[in-house]
């Protein structure tokens, strides 16, 4: 079945995170998510897509939205991304290194199973983000930042 594949899923719904590119993520996803997959979880995504763009970006939302039927997403962005909230997505505008956002942030939400940091990937950003958010993580939950291969 196709909901159980995330290299199906990021095809079907044109994310950067299974192409041609260099980007080989879903595989390692459903390796480390998959016992995830059908408990009821909080997922963080920061960094939505589709720069300024308000009606672009938010494939990955929806992707892991198939992927996780029972979870809520959460999408975080620089810029309005509100046009792509729907049941079990909700957006937030704000910067990941603006640290009153983020303890907002946790002060609303529940303590998250899986973060995933595809943001601005500028070091101090990503070092920022990680050091205040890690430790809100539930036990057992994965952190994860992509494209560490840009932030040099």
């Amino acid at each position: 079945m196709y909901m159980a594949n995330l290299n199906k899923l990021a095809l079907i719904h044109k994310t950067d995170k299974f192409s041609n590119n260099g980007h080989s993520y879903t595989p390692h996803y459903m390796f480390h998510f998959g016992e995830k997959r059908l408990k009821k979880n909080l997922i963080i995504e920061i960094g939505i897509g589709g720069y300024s763009g308000k009606f672009t970006g938010g494939n990955s939302l929806r992707m892991w939205k198939n992927y996780f039927p029972f979870s809520e997403i959460v999408g975080i962005d620089i810029h309005d991304k509100s046009f792509h909230n729907e049941r079990r997505i909700k957006t937030f505008k704000g910067s990941q290194n603006d640290l009153s956002f983020l303890t907002y942030l946790m002060g609303i939400l529940s303590s998250p199973d899986i973060i995933i940091d595809d943001g601005s990937h500028m070091n101090e950003d990503v070092l920022k983000t990680f050091n205040h958010l890690f430790p809100k993580l539930k036990s057992g939950g994965i952190y994860v930042i992509e494209d560490t291969q840009t932030s040099y």
